[in-house]
């Protein structure tokens, strides 16, 4: 059943769904036009009223990307949601009128909208079955999703863009230089997306291939070091190696963005993430954010550069025994990366949500602080999550990778790694010692083997592959794939009526520039929620909101320029784990512990009293049942936030996200406890070297880009201190 295509009769269903998040509604405001302007915009949101979800080939879209993006179990579960709504008899059953005349049964489609609407709204309510609000949850975040998202052939949805006071790309970049950073980088690029033929002679002009090469689908390439994955933690290794003098090839399954092709926007970015933005754990409920492109995660975060925190440190050191993490090495490495990096706190222009949040925090005595970030103080981008167009954000591919690349580094994109050459070894230390890469590249029907021979092989495809290439590999650590962290965000919302002009637009500016650990509890259990502001563009905006009928779904889009987010960014002591299924896809497994949602809950009814005390006349949360408080009610807000503590994260009605996935391939003093030794280095493989945030011991409770820089950068020097050593053998310092 997994993978089968939706039936036509299923079809008709999505397509009457579409039409129900999205209906065509008539236009509301009847007030009476003063200006020229105001009768221009109320043309524009009249056209954005007139909508509907079915336009063009929304049903089919979405039809697409479900199958390919939804766990099978859920993908499943929908086909049958869907399959009972096309009869009179499921309709019935699943609205609980199975009492009713059996003449008087109509499927889904034949339904009146409001009739529709009605069903859709209990679905989603607290006394719906938790599988009928999870696949109801699903369809919406698709639907709404990939409505918001569209474009046309010129890059544009000028009806929705309008109405809703949204620019698109951001207007100040509509072209850009190309750099030495740029060039330097595409000088040591080899595409193999574009063209595998081209990508070849690229190969054998640079006259790396192996002499007993063949021709044909199977290259092979010799190299001092392998480096897997362009992220924060392989870029690093990557340029400490060639800096050395070592030949070394890096394998990116990504592909590579030039900053002139960046375009902006959320549909075209979502190449740049792990299953295109739709990843999530096989429940649902947490939606997973991990980059998928050159650069890893650092090409599309928000500039957050915190370090490791000193109680997280301490943690690590003395209840883990990994003591390099209170020494001078690491906190030199941590100097070195906030150098590399240009990461500063000062901002010339805060924007609208920050602006928010630090006004809120102040009304009520609460901590404020400004943000380290690796881009300067002028750094004014809403749209980061979609590759710096700007250049300024300091991410991996404007700073290791390009230092990598005029160091001699060659970097392979559209490249994915199956597995490591493994053989036996020769040390008596580990049985087995690792000799390469067996990696793949498809285009279209063309596909190609490459074979990478290294002495040395650094495994950094991050958190939630890393694991999966380790075990098709044949490692059996048992603690690999286990132990994942996720830091989980629970979002809440503020509506502002009246904006200061100078602030601009919720989704303008800096994205993160303050933050707040008034729910961090740094001073006491290190576990608690940090308070920052996220980038929420149309797509996901629309996606994350709740929806209880298509006007207000449209009146709240109309509100989204004007509608400010806070996030509570969690320390969790839960943790989950990754596999791959029986078809080699990604499955993440993932609960909250009772503790972890008191402290999400913490944070987050803190960002609630932040925002009403910032002058927001609306505040509320993403629980599906939409939990909101008009600031301008007698009662008082600590009246919701009881409520809020009541209701919200129960099973699965309130989504989360995740943007920080940790721990799976744990790093340890045994491997016992543990899937890496003291220096990253794999308990079964020698040679075999792990460099991503996989390998943190717990969570960090803050954006980890600079931990693992500055981890990458520590087990870097020990290879390069070690590499010269007959048959690689690396002994801990």
């Amino acid at each position: 059943m997994a993978g089968e295509d939706i039936s036509p009769a299923c079809m008709q269903v999505l397509h009457s769904m579409c039409n129900t998040f999205i209906p065509s509604l008539p236009y509301l405001d009847v007030a009476r036009a003063e200006t020229n302007q105001d009768i221009e915009k109320h043309e524009q949101i009249a056209a954005f009223f007139a909508l509907r979800g079915s336009h063009d080939s929304l049903p089919k879209e979405v039809a697409l990307k479900m199958k390919k993006f939804l766990p099978p179990r859920v993908y499943d579960g929908v086909r049958m949601l869907l399959k009972l709504l096309s009869t009179g008899t499921g309709t019935a059953f699943l609205s609980g009128k199975l009492h009713r005349v059996i003449g008087n049964m109509k499927p889904f489609p034949a339904l009146l909208l409001p009739e529709r609407e009605k069903l859709l709204r209990r679905w989603s309510s607290g006394s719906s079955t938790f599988l009928l609000r999870d696949l109801s949850q699903v369809l919406k975040a698709f639907i709404m999703r990939e409505f918001y998202t569209k474009v046309n052939k010129d890059g544009n949805n000028t009806v929705i863009w309008k109405a809703l006071d949204y620019t698109g790309p951001d207007p100040r970049l509509s072209s850009v230089q190309h750099d030495s950073c740029d060039a330097a980088l595409e000088a040591q690029i080899i595409q193999f997306s574009k063209a595998i033929p081209s990508a070849v002679n690229r190969l054998r002009e640079l006259n790396i291939l192996s002499p007993d090469s063949t021709l044909g689908q199977n290259l092979k390439i010799e190299a001092d070091a392998v480096v897997i994955g362009s992220g924060s933690g392989g870029s690093v290794v990557a340029s400490e190696l060639a800096q050395a003098g070592h030949k070394v090839i890096i394998i990116e399954k990504g592909e590579y963005f030039r900053r002139a092709d960046l375009q902006l926007l959320e549909g075209p970015s979502s190449e740049m993430y792990e299953g295109r933005g739709y990843l999530s754990t096989t429940d649902g409920v947490v939606r997973i954010f991990a980059g998928a492109t050159l650069g890893g995660g650092s090409a599309i975060n928000w500039s957050a550069s915190l370090k490791t925190p000193s109680h997280v440190l301490h943690e690590w050191s003395q209840k883990y025994g990994l003591h390099m993490f209170e020494s001078q090495r690491y906190a030199h490495a941590m100097e070195k990366v906030c150098r590399k990096l240009g990461v500063q706190e000062s901002v010339d222009r805060e924007n609208l949500a920050n602006s928010v949040l630090r006004k809120g925090c102040l009304a009520l005595g609460m901590d404020v602080s400004n943000l380290p970030r690796n881009a300067p103080a002028d750094h004014f981008c809403g749209w980061c999550g979609m590759g710096c167009k700007s250049g300024k954000k300091a991410s991996t591919n404007r700073t290791w990778l390009v230092n990598a690349a005029k160091n001699g580094a060659i970097i392979l994109t559209g490249c994915k790694a199956q597995n490591i050459i493994i053989k036996k070894g020769k040390s008596t230390r580990k049985p087995f010692q690792a000799t390469g890469v067996i990696a793949e590249a498809r285009v279209g029907s063309q596909n190609i083997s490459l074979q990478v021979n290294a002495r040395v092989v650094v495994a950094a495809c991050g958190a939630l592959q890393t694991p999966l290439l380790l075990q098709r590999s044949g490692l059996r650590n048992r603690h690999i794939g286990r132990n994942l962290h996720l830091h989980p965000v629970m979002m809440t919302w503020g509506l502002f009526d009246e904006v200061e002009p100078d602030l601009g637009r919720s989704y303008e500016g800096g994205i993160m520039t303050s933050y707040s650990k008034e729910a961090a509890n740094w001073d006491s259990s290190g576990y608690g929620a940090l308070l920052m502001t996220p980038s929420m563009h149309l797509g996901a905006f629309a996606a994350m909101m709740p929806w209880f009928g298509g006007i207000e779904s449209k009146e709240m889009m109309l509100r989204f320029a004007r509608t400010v987010h806070v996030i509570a960014i969690t320390r969790d002591l839960s943790s989950g784990f990754v596999h791959e299924d029986s078809s080699g896809h990604l499955r993440i497994q993932y609960k909250l512990s009772s503790i972890d949602r008191e402290h999400c809950l913490a944070g987050s009814c803190k960002a609630l009293r932040i925002l009403a005390a910032a002058g927001a006349s609306k505040v509320g949360t993403h629980n599906v049942e939409g939990s909101a408080f008009d600031c301008h009610e007698d009662r008082k807000i600590e009246d919701f936030i009881e409520e809020v503590q009541s209701n919200c994260l129960r099973h699965s009605n309130t989504p989360l996200a995740s943007a920080h996935q940790m721990g799976s391939c744990r790093m340890g003093v045994s491997p016992s406890i543990s899937a890496v030794d003291p220096d990253c280095e794999t308990w079964e493989v020698q040679c075999l070297f792990i460099a991503d945030t996989s390998t943190f011991p717990t969570s960090t409770g803050v954006n980890p880009m600079v931990t693992v820089q500055a981890l990458a950068l520590c087990i870097a020097r020990f290879i390069v201190g070690n590499l010269n050593e007959p048959e690689c053998r690396l002994q801990t310092a």
